[in-house]
């Protein structure tokens, strides 16, 4: 299945071909991503790491800001 995603640094989507029943972990390791450090979005929803991906859908990946 393809998902395109949009991490916030980078100005276009990108498309990621990953296997069908991927969840957002999935998506990050493919990515090179660690799950801390990161909100990840669809429809402006904020996702759990377990959560399923489904084909076509598009998904933002934004850093967490920590400090003060």
């Amino acid at each position: 299945m393809k998902v395109r995603v949009r991490v916030l640094e980078e100005l276009e989507e990108r498309e990621v071909e990953l296997p069908e029943g991927s969840t957002v972990l999935d998506l990050l390791s493919a990515l090179g991503l660690k799950e801390r450090g990161v909100v990840v979005i669809r429809e402006r929803k904020m996702l759990g790491e377990g959560e399923e991906l489904r084909e076509g859908e598009r998904i933002r990946i934004l850093p967490v800001a920590i400090g003060g």
